[in-house]
């Protein structure tokens, strides 16, 4: 039974690998990145998707030099090298968490739990069908905290690449500043955090890689702490703002609640500050909740890791809701239109 739940989810996400996005632009956008790359080199970072390929200026934040850290530039290079399909690039995402959900099973030995990994409705819908990139800072993250007992040079390592994926890996840090190691296993921790920033390092030397990650397109927050700053809400109705605001509030009032009474709070610490960064953040979208169940994974409280891995769905019910009625609520048209989710991007754009 377990076994055919497994499958039953894997083909579920192998058929909407197979499907054009529809709420989201971004993945066509990461292609694009990863091919001017590609061709032109990291210079061409320094300067707008619009400017580097004039075909392509139609896609979303074309205006903009690449805005990322330089770990998901290398990650578009990957896919735009090895075949730069929008299928691929979701099928390789979706592989990611099939892995991620294989190390939450080796770190906790909980079947049920990796399983709720592997069948989030928040990782199937933003991940398989959109193509969202936070699987890269999960499969990282997860692996790092598996290995902070064991392996202190890697999973110093992993940290620092996760980091370099997706800023939010950061809230990790105190986690692993709480384990107690002697001078020896700190040295070794910390020697795998600095050669894990060494990507950085070469895109400094590259492009202006610190300066473009301040490029931000949108205000937009649909779990910011002030519900009268009705700027950051526009595209999502009343009642799904409302249960956002519900459930991430909730998530943090139970771990607030449990890390002041447990001598191990640090390991609550990740999760914490995840929730009330995306609280105070001007920039947040639905499938940042993708990150969730890792921080949640740092929690020594088996219990409530359970609870919050079997309630995460919560934190964004939009997508629940569109896996069973359809796309709804803000959608991208005719977006796609001309292109196939199996063509070369290199050659579509």
């Amino acid at each position: 039974m377990f076994l055919g739940l497994v499958a039953a989810v894997a083909c579920l996400r192998l058929y909407y690998c197979a499907c054009l996005p529809v709420n989201t632009g971004d993945v066509l956008r990461h292609l694009a990145w990863g091919c001017v790359v590609n061709e032109s080199g990291y210079a061409a970072a320094d300067r707008s998707l619009a400017d580097n390929r004039p075909a392509a200026a139609w896609v979303a934040w074309s205006d903009l030099p690449f805005n990322y850290p330089i770990g998901l530039l290398f990650f578009d290079q990957l896919i735009a090298r090895a075949w730069g399909s929008i299928f691929f690039m979701k099928l390789v995402l979706t592989l990611l968490e099939g892995l991620s959900a294989l190390l939450v099973y080796r770190h906790t030995r909980e079947k049920w739990l990796a399983f709720m990994y592997w069948a989030s409705p928040i990782s199937i819908w933003w991940c398989s069908h959109e193509g969202q990139i936070e699987p890269l800072q999960n499969v990282l993250a997860i692996a790092a905290v598996s290995m902070l007992e064991r392996r202190l040079f890697w999973a110093g390592l992993l940290l620092a690449l996760a980091v370099q994926i997706k800023l939010t890996a950061v809230f990790f840090l105190p986690l692993f500043l709480r384990v107690r190691m002697g001078r020896t296993k700190f040295i070794e921790c910390a020697a795998g955090g600095l050669v894990g920033t060494l990507p950085t390092v070469f895109a400094c030397m590259s492009y202006s890689a610190l300066t473009n990650l301040s490029n931000l397109p949108l205000r937009l927050n649909p779990y910011y702490f002030n519900p009268f700053e009705h700027s950051l809400f526009l595209g999502s109705s009343v009642w799904l703002t409302l249960v956002d605001q519900l459930a991430t509030y909730g998530a943090l009032i139970a771990l607030s609640a449990r890390m002041i009474h447990d001598k191990n709070l640090m390991r609550y610490v990740p999760a914490v500050s995840f929730f009330v960064a995306l609280k105070f953040a001007h920039h947040a979208q639905p499938w940042y909740m993708l990150l969730a169940t890792s921080f949640f994974l740092a929690l020594d409280d088996r219990r409530l890791r359970f609870w919050l891995f079997l309630l995460a769905p919560l934190l964004d019910v939009w997508s629940l809701l569109q896996m069973i009625v359809g796309p709804f609520g803000y959608t991208i048209g005719g977006y796609y239109d001309g292109l196939t989710v199996g063509g070369d991007m290199c050659k579509a754009l």
